[in-house]
């Protein structure tokens, strides 16, 4: 049945069925269950796979929902749906999300609603890149997204900033690869894949996402906040100086350290740059 699709396209999607196929099957068990022992049932099982913070998962390539657009989240819900996004077969984690999508109008209502009362933070940062090349690539992305990555609803043009990096690297290397945004019924995906000419190859797309995660405050992978009290600004020195390492995974250069008065007690927080 997977004889189309190229081999490193089945051996992915093997891999994430083998991380979703038990999310289905758990979703496909709910509504035979006796009525008696669970609760009403719905469409409400995103956290499944995008986190019950709505953060995402990268493991099932799953981004974070919680702060996408109610008007982004809805027009992608319903692409999935209609088959426009997913269809290529090397979009493996597009592929997967289709079945997911199969939902009535009154069901995307309410999915978008319910995701849009949970609460947003920012996603980690896990992309490194180089951000002053990353900041002349993003002139391009500008145009629609904003030069502060915000997004755009007259455009179209969902948020970049606080989205995970990692998600945004795949999708990114989807439009240029011509495995999202060549439906002919994809409107929006047609305007994006025109755009990203200028990322040339890998590089330049980890380049430009490390330059928009730039452009929201954030915390990397493994940041470890230090709060002290009256010691702050010695703390500061000796950390600069690289006699004191609160993460260790950091080196003297690559620590930055941010104080911030508060009373009663000052805060510094340590994290590689």
């Amino acid at each position: 049945m997977l004889n189309f699709l190229p081999l490193d396209a089945r051996h992915k999607l093997w891999r994430l069925a083998t991380r979703i196929l038990p999310v289905l099957a758990v979703c496909q068990l709910i509504p035979f269950t006796d009525a008696a022992e669970r609760e009403p049932y719905d469409d409400r099982y995103c956290t499944t796979c995008h986190g019950t913070d709505g953060r995402g998962n990268e493991g099932i390539e799953a981004p974070r929902l919680a702060g996408m657009e109610d008007w982004y989240l809805r027009r992608q819900l319903e692409n999935f749906r209609a088959g426009i996004r997913g269809y290529h077969p090397m979009d493996t984690a597009g592929i997967a999300m289709r079945p997911m999508a199969k939902l009535t109008d009154d069901s995307i209502a309410d999915i978008v609603a319910w995701v849009g009362s949970w609460d947003y933070q920012p996603a980690e940062i896990t992309i490194e890149g180089d951000v002053q090349s990353g900041e002349l690539l993003y002139g391009v992305c500008a145009t629609c997204h904003g030069m502060d990555a915000k997004g755009n609803a007259a455009m179209g043009a969902p948020a970049l900033a606080g989205q995970n990096d990692w998600y945004l690297v795949t999708q990114l290397s989807n439009f240029v690869a011509g495995y999202r945004g060549r439906h002919g019924d994809d409107r929006y995906g047609q305007q994006m894949a025109a755009m990203v000419g200028t990322l040339t190859d890998e590089s330049a797309i980890r380049d430009v996402v490390a330059y928009i995660n730039s452009l929201e405050t954030r915390q990397p992978v493994g940041f470890v906040p230090n709060e002290l009290g009256g010691l702050v600004f010695q703390t500061a020195l000796d950390i600069l100086l690289g006699e004191v390492f609160t993460n260790r995974a950091c080196t003297a250069r690559d620590v930055r350290v941010i104080i911030v008065a508060q009373s009663p007690v000052t805060k510094v927080n340590v994290g590689c740059l």
